[in-house]
């Protein structure tokens, strides 16, 4: 009889091929990669990949792991292999130009003292004798350093964002050029009304420190084209030929932030008493059409939910401002490398802005108010004494409005010819690809909203109490780049939460809630009989439980067993729900593959039994 492919001889031969076709694959296809994770998230995406071809010399990348100190925290450990396994698909993909090098700085040790002064943040452990280290340190050429001092594992959506923005500031060490263009005195100046001169705004003093910084009129002609970004605040004297500077500038592919307002307090008239002057909301509204938007800035939003109190003029204490606002978290689009992880940020005296219907621009929303507001003409705001008048008018017509925003896309220039003859320069009419941002709000980047201020023996020590300096820095970062960076978005999450368990648990533990909000209610109600039992006894029995009282209290014990004993019930159902949803998902993860996959051998073996018997039976 033949050997059959099932003999000791055959397993032997298929065993040395299966070898034989592994080392075959991993020879032809060892650099190959397959991610069949949901989200991709091993895969490097197009604007990282941007970042990593315009290397031009090697990068060092240092990641520091407390791998022996962090044995007892498998949640740390499995964020930091998804952090390596990022960073070692970056060296792959640089072919060369990324030097990856893994750290473990345990204590006292050599790693430790260079984690150290790289700056990277160690958290201590709980047993007092170890720190845990979770950051990445990298140099360039010419020996300068960036850092992210630690990977936390709630901004897991950002890891590749930030790892690229990183690696691009290695790589490109010439300083951005950022033009900025204003009426605003945000760069300091003699201020005579003020009795001396005006200090630059601490928003533009941490630009100066990150930026080269030109200034540009507002009624220049022609924007150069090695500005990386151009910051407009409050232009409220332009003239056409800044607009249309402004207009090629965008069409060329430059960068623009802009920062509009109906009311700009900070823009302080030539003489006291007067109102500040307002920027024509008609100036800017062909470029405004043009990018496919409409901005309002003849009108304020009001937000009653985030609005914030101030002292009352004449003393007596706060009032709440309808024209202040301090938008939170959820205010704020987190999902955006702009505006992504800022807590806070304040507004004072916001107009707002909408897409229009026939925009060719993709519009994306940066920062909306709540839908607890409403609009005022902007008139109401200037020099505005007392802000209660406004609380009794308000009435929220249940829409929320955006005050920030991002646009991107295709347009056509505002200008069918340049308004100025004689120009040398091409005119642009459409550009493919647009990268602007509007904020209608320009007080937003002045110190009172967002930072006090404060001398110490000489110097200005700032203390911020909200944001709005880190979404000006995030937009000059991500928009003073290439503009791979500005195509950098948010990511997925390596971590897969529970959301049916989570679900049971929240199901159960909102009914439990509720009964405790009965007992609670039933230990209210008893307090209230005893006390009106009590008034009716005597004098003399005043201290004495009278047969009534007597009742009442036992009727209530007997009622608490029976609600804590349902208190237990809705507990270990809750228990037994989440206990019996993982016998399911254990059954079909440990048992029910095996189990199909053996009846499809079954059905297989059974088939070609068959198959042989008709062979044999012909024969």
């Amino acid at each position: 009889m033949k050997k059959t492919l099932f003999s000791a001889s055959g397993l032997a031969v298929l065993a040395i091929g299966f070898l034989a076709f592994n080392l075959l694959v991993s020879i032809i296809f060892g650099g190959v990669r397959l991610d069949l994770t949901e989200n991709r998230l091993y895969t490097i995406s197009d604007s990282s990949r941007q970042v990593l071809e315009s290397i031009d010399e090697p990068v060092n990348l240092y990641f520091f792991f407390s791998d022996k100190a962090s044995r007892d925290l498998p949640q740390i450990r499995s964020y930091a292999t998804r952090v390596r396994e990022l960073l070692e698909e970056y060296e792959q993909i640089a072919d060369g130009k990324i030097n990856l090098t893994l750290v473990d700085p345990e204590p006292f040790s050599e790693a430790e003292d260079q984690a150290a002064e790289f700056g990277l943040q160690g958290v201590p452990l709980s047993n007092g004798e170890s720190t845990l280290y979770l950051g990445l340190a990298g140099t360039n050429s010419i020996d300068d350093q960036e850092i992210i001092p630690f990977f936390q594992p709630g901004k897991e959506n950002f890891l590749e964002a930030d790892i690229s923005k990183m690696i691009y500031r290695l790589a490109n060490t010439k300083k951005p050029v950022l033009g900025v263009m204003s009426n605003l005195k945000i760069a300091g100046n003699n201020d005579y009304s003020q009795g001396g001169m005006a200090e630059p705004w601490m928003s533009y003093n941490q630009l100066s420190q990150l930026y080269e910084i030109r200034s540009i009129s507002v009624d220049e002609d022609h924007i150069d084209d090695d500005i990386d970004l151009l910051l407009v605040v409050q232009p409220t004297d332009i003239t056409e030929p800044g607009l249309y500077a402004i207009d090629q500038f965008v069409l060329r592919g430059g960068k623009l932030a802009l920062f509009v307002d109906p009311v700009a307090e900070m823009d302080r008239p030539a003489q006291p008493g007067m109102p500040s002057p307002t920027l024509d909301n008609q100036k800017l509204a062909p470029l405004f059409k043009a990018w496919g938007v409409e901005v309002n800035l003849e009108q304020v939003v009001a937000d009653m939910q985030h609005a914030l109190a101030i002292g009352r003029p004449n003393g007596g204490g706060a009032v709440t401002h309808l024209g202040l606002m301090g938008l939170p978290k959820e205010a704020i689009n987190q999902e955006e490398t702009i505006s992504a992880d800022l807590e806070t940020i304040n507004l004072a005296s916001a107009g707002y802005v909408v897409p229009l219907d026939n925009a060719t621009t993709a519009f994306t929303s940066l920062i909306t108010t709540s839908q607890n507001s409403m609009l005022f003409d902007r008139s109401r705001f200037q020099m505005l004494m007392d802000p209660e008048p406004l609380l009794k008018e308000f009435n929220a017509d249940a829409e929320s409005y955006t005050v920030a925003a991002r646009l991107k896309g295709a347009v056509k220039s505002a200008f069918d010819k340049p308004p100025v003859e004689g120009r040398e320069d091409t005119h642009l009419t459409e550009a493919e690809d647009i990268n602007v941002v509007i904020v209608t709000d320009s007080d937003v980047l002045s110190d009172r909203l967002w930072v006090q201020v404060q001398n110490f023996f000489g110097q200005s020590i700032a203390t911020p109490f909200a944001d709005n300096a880190s979404l000006l820095l995030n937009i000059a970062d991500t928009m003073s780049g290439s503009s791979a960076l500005i195509g950098l978005r948010s990511r997925g999450q390596f971590a897969r939460p529970f959301h049916t368990v989570n679900a049971l648990r929240k199901e159960a533990e909102q009914t439990f809630r509720e009964t405790e909000q009965q007992l609670q209610g039933q230990l209210d109600e008893l307090e209230q009989k005893l006390i009106a039992l009590q008034k009716d006894n005597d004098q003399q029995n005043a201290l004495i439980l009278n047969d009534a009282q007597q009742n009442e209290l036992a009727k209530f014990q007997q009622q608490k067993l029976e609600v804590r004993k349902e208190l237990r019930d809705v507990r270990h159902k809750l228990d037994k729900d989440i206990e019996a949803l993982g016998s399911v998902l254990k059954f079909m993860n440990i048992a029910l593959v095996p189990i199909i996959l053996c009846i499809i051998a079954i059905f297989v073996s059974l088939g070609r039994r068959k198959k042989m018997r008709a062979a044999v039976g012909s024969v």
